[in-house]
């Protein structure tokens, strides 16, 4: 009995050690696994170490525009650092728990025969289990406590540069609104200065033109009154020479009241001609027609101002032609004046003279056995008194009388 009993304690010591080997090789492979998360940890630590400082790096290159996709990136970075955390959460209690089966399946296997050492063997195992359980709660709490950390510092200083950038912002902002403010009051004072200078430019260039319009207008009033001063002046000797033509003689239709009356051998011509007018009187015999014709000349002075004197001369012609019905000898015209009777002779060519049917000869003519022919009077001989307007009719190109 006591062989076996020291055989069996033997196997048991044995069989104790065996778990004790392999409790200390899943205790080593846990702790090599605990290594491993830790330095993944690490890793991913340094890991987003780096890539904070490339964001902070790449935030301090860019714009406040862009606030919002580093604090997503920042977001996505936590959620990754959580999501890897809980990640070796479960891989580590996946492997404690594979442990803690392996070890209760070892310690149900050899419950049966080991009862007095299971217990010993199981309060080993639940403290070393506690014991990891408590190192990696501690290590967890570690990492967890330092990626807050990290998380705040970087947090922190996203926030701080943000801050700076913001500052930095408002601060050119404010500048910027300065240099505009400045300039917008520089373009006033310019702009008003500008438009004061403008308005009293254009004042003056109005008060000038003004002036220069109203020296004009006066310089036009002064040569229209004048003009019209002289007009009036003009048209006033205008018409006081009108009134003077109208009533001088000079100017009105000569109307000479001239009567042609033919004899046996002549035409004689009897018309009233003013004393004045005996000298400009002419007689001419054109073709068969005799025409008196004379001229008057008038000439007038007026003195306008003193050395200034005007002159008009006037130079008139008159003329009235009485028709012939026979051949007259041209060269024996006679003019013969008595008073303002003016009687001109015109002896007929070839002239004969007839016996006188009125002369009674004593003996040879008794009046009662002849009877008198009736004057044979030429045809041509008008019987009223000739129309005078016609005689003042002007010749082409002409004047009339009055």
């Amino acid at each position: 009995m006591s062989i076996k009993a020291t055989s069996s304690e033997s196997a048991l010591t044995q069989e104790y050690k065996k778990n004790a080997k392999r409790v200390r090789e899943a205790e080593k492979e846990a702790q090599t696994k605990i290594q491993n998360i830790n330095n993944q940890v690490k890793t991913a630590q340094e890991e987003s170490h780096n890539e904070l400082e490339g964001i902070k790096d790449q935030f301090e290159q860019q714009s406040i525009s862009e606030k919002d996709r580093n604090a997503a990136l920042l977001e996505q970075q936590r959620l990754e650092g959580y999501e890897r955390l809980l990640q070796l959460k479960r891989a580590q209690e996946a492997e404690i728990n594979r442990a803690k089966r392996q070890g209760e399946k070892q310690f149900q296997d050899t419950k049966s025969f080991y009862e007095y050492q299971t217990s010993v063997t199981e309060d080993e195992s639940k403290k070393n289990l506690q014991k990891l359980k408590h190192e990696s709660m501690q290590s967890s709490a570690y990492l967890d406590t330092k990626t807050k950390n990290d998380f705040e510092l970087a947090n922190k200083v996203h926030t701080s540069n943000i801050n700076t950038l913001t500052q930095e912002h408002q601060q050119k902002l404010e500048f910027l609104e300065n240099q505009k403010r400045e300039e917008l009051t520089r373009n006033k004072e310019n702009f008003t200065t500008l438009a004061m200078n403008s308005k009293e430019k254009h004042e003056n260039q109005y008060k000038s033109l003004l002036s220069d319009q109203q020296q004009s207008l006066s310089r036009v009033n002064r040569a229209a009154t004048d003009r019209l001063h002289d007009l009036r002046a003009s048209s006033a000797q205008k018409l006081a020479a009108y009134q003077r033509r109208q009533e001088d003689p000079f100017y009105k239709l000569m109307n000479f009241n001239a009567v042609l009356e033919e004899k046996d051998d002549a035409f004689i011509i009897s018309a009233k001609i003013p004393p004045h007018e005996r000298e400009g009187i002419s007689v001419a015999i054109r073709g068969n027609q005799a025409v008196i014709s004379g001229s008057r000349q008038n000439s007038e002075k007026l003195e306008v101002s003193p050395g200034n004197v005007q002159t008009t001369n006037a130079y008139q012609t008159y003329s009235q032609s009485f028709p012939l019905n026979g051949a007259v000898d041209a060269r024996s015209v006679q003019k013969e004046f008595n008073d303002d009777q003016m009687t001109i002779i015109i002896p007929k060519m070839n002239y004969e003279k007839k016996r006188d049917p009125y002369h009674f000869e004593k003996g040879v003519n008794d009046p009662k056995l002849v009877k008198a022919p009736v004057p044979d009077f030429p045809k041509n001989i008008p019987l009223e008194e000739p129309d005078v307007s016609l005689i003042s009719q002007p010749r082409p190109g002409g004047k009339s009388l009055g």
